[in-house]
């Protein structure tokens, strides 16, 4: 048999109008499948993008992305919704960082938030106020950036570890019975004096052996080193130590109590984050230099506002978490700053909640649907300059129609569904009496209208027409796609922050004009009130 006939037999018995849903639900599909992943494409590049500050929030997300360049996303969704978590997590103590990337906090200023935040991540993880002084001293090239800070809490990690209680398997300090029998006997007290020194000795030989420490700090720890090597000023320096840390331990250990409850709240960060910056400024006074040069005021504002959104963070409230983080950011931000970065925290940390967030592949499927095709699009048209999309305008017209056999024009009032291409602009003006309005970069107004020049390719009004009335009810009778086309072209002006828009135009029908009653082609001139409605989204010009 011919190819034809083999053809032909394998389509016997399925209609024309089958063939052509199933093609278009395919076709539709497809689309539906390519527009998500050019989204995904955007997300890349505008991550990876060289001068965005907002990567530094997401650093598992911007490892990820490097790991590879396929933009096959439905084949790493998993890896993508467990970075997002890590990084969403993670997001409160990246918020600093990103404050340094844009030169709003020194690095010294980033060394104490980042200290006051390690304590509080500790307290919720149960550890005592002695390991996290251990912690922070021996990590303290990951949780520092100045030699200052880092040079500092090894000393103070130093002194505390020595205070530690010889019999516990747990890090918590020696009573203060045991401590001041030790302080007040000669020979024990010279031993513990001894292996403290040797562990200050045994430090500084390992810190003159980096060739980026400076001078300044070379001649100090000599000093310091000096220092300790008289037993008056190690005495001294040890029982202070002592007397400091132990209210402050209470205070922890009441919190690390509420905290293995379920009691820890929003009102507890605030002996947390003063007890924690007590902690560093004591370390920095003692065992550090350049202690003046932070501005206090400024970061205990600062951590006042980061500390609120650890609630959100608690709770796994990823919506909450993104929106707090964009409020803090926008208030830090310098005034003259693009809010590019801003947008880009929305745009994508609102997708990166509702993944992380989705617990079934259905709404993993919403939550790409949610941004990459998303509802009220139309808006897109009014918010930026220039826009292309594949776009429906359903909705009532009213005109004349000239019959392909008749030259006599007669009205027509009807119901149109036209499908094609839509190349808008969004209106502008330099006037601006909403201080509100987004401005573009020549410093115009986008007034909330658009305009647009709709290329016709199918009007399917009459099947439109007939699914609003039956929701459920097959077609009355057999349809060809070729009924559906329908070439023409129109103007279309977008009313104020609105879905709803008139058109004006002229149309090459398509054969069926109902579902029940078709009739000859014919042109028409139409004025159409319609609903504004994209489809798809081809391309948008920021600015």
């Amino acid at each position: 048999k011919s190819q034809s006939q083999q053809v032909q037999i394998s389509f016997e018995g399925v209609s024309q109008s089958t063939l052509i849903d199933g093609t278009a639900t395919f076709i539709a599909g497809r689309i539906k499948q390519e527009i998500k992943a050019i989204f995904f494409e955007n997300f890349r590049n505008d991550i990876l993008a060289d001068g965005n500050k907002i990567k530094a929030l997401f650093p598992n997300t911007v490892e990820l992305w490097l790991a590879f360049e396929n933009y096959d996303y439905t084949s790493y969704l998993n890896l993508f919704r467990s970075s997002f978590k890590k990084d969403l997590n993670n997001l409160v103590y990246k918020l600093p960082l990103y404050l340094v990337k844009t030169s709003l906090i020194t690095s010294i200023e980033l060394d104490y938030i980042n200290a006051m935040l390690e304590s509080y991540r500790s307290i919720e993880k149960g550890n005592s106020l002695a390991s996290i002084i251990a912690n922070l001293g021996e990590d303290s090239d990951k949780y520092f950036n100045t030699q200052n800070f880092q040079i500092s809490s090894k000393y103070l990690a130093i002194l505390s570890n020595s205070l530690l209680e010889f019999d516990s398997i747990e890090q918590v300090w020696a009573g203060k019975g045991k401590f001041n029998q030790v302080l007040n006997n000669k020979d024990s007290r010279s031993i513990f004096f001894g292996l403290v020194y040797q562990r200050i000795f045994n430090l500084n030989r390992k810190l003159f052996e980096n060739e980026n420490l400076d001078d300044s700090f070379k001649l100090f720890l000599r000093k310091l080193e000096a220092q300790f090597r008289n037993p008056k000023y190690m005495y001294s320096s040890i029982k202070s130590l002592y007397s400091f840390l132990q209210p402050v331990d209470e205070t922890y250990k009441l919190l690390a109590q509420k905290n293995s409850a379920g009691y820890l709240r929003r009102s507890d960060v605030l002996p947390i984050y003063l007890s924690a910056k007590e902690i560093v400024r004591f370390a920095v006074a003692s065992f550090g230099i350049e202690y003046s040069k932070t501005n206090s005021s400024e970061i205990d504002k600062l951590l006042k506002d980061i500390y609120t959104l650890f609630e959100a963070t608690n709770k796994f409230d990823y919506p909450n978490l993104i929106f707090g983080a964009y409020q803090f950011l926008k208030k830090y931000q310098v005034k003259d700053d693009s809010n590019q970065d801003l947008l880009l925290l929305l745009k994508y940390g609102a997708f990166m909640s509702d993944l992380s967030s989705a617990k079934s592949a259905e709404e993993v499927s919403r939550a790409i649907d949610a941004v990459a095709l998303p509802v009220g699009s139309h808006g897109i048209k009014k918010r930026y300059r220039y826009n292309i999309s594949f776009n429906s305008f359903p909705g009532v017209l009213i005109g004349y129609e000239w019959p392909s056999n008749n030259l006599e024009a007669s009205g027509n009032i009807g119901f149109t569904a036209p499908i094609g291409i839509a190349f808008s602009k969004a209106i502008t003006s330099r006037k601006n009496p909403n201080s509100k309005r987004k401005i573009t970069s020549s410093g115009r107004f986008y007034t909330g209208n658009s305009i647009s020049i709709f290329v016709t390719l199918f009007d399917i009004g009459a099947p439109v027409l007939y699914r609003l009335n039956n929701s459920t009810d097959g077609f009355p009778e057999e349809v060809r796609i070729s009924q559906f086309v329908s070439p023409g072209l129109s103007f279309v002006y977008g009313f104020k922050n609105s879905p709803f828009a008139i058109s004006s135009g002229m149309q090459f029908t398509p054969e069926l004009r109902t579902l029940s009653n078709s009739s000859e082609s014919i042109v028409r001139y139409n004025l159409a009130v319609t609903f504004d409605l994209p489809l798809f989204n081809l391309y948008t010009f920021q600015n």
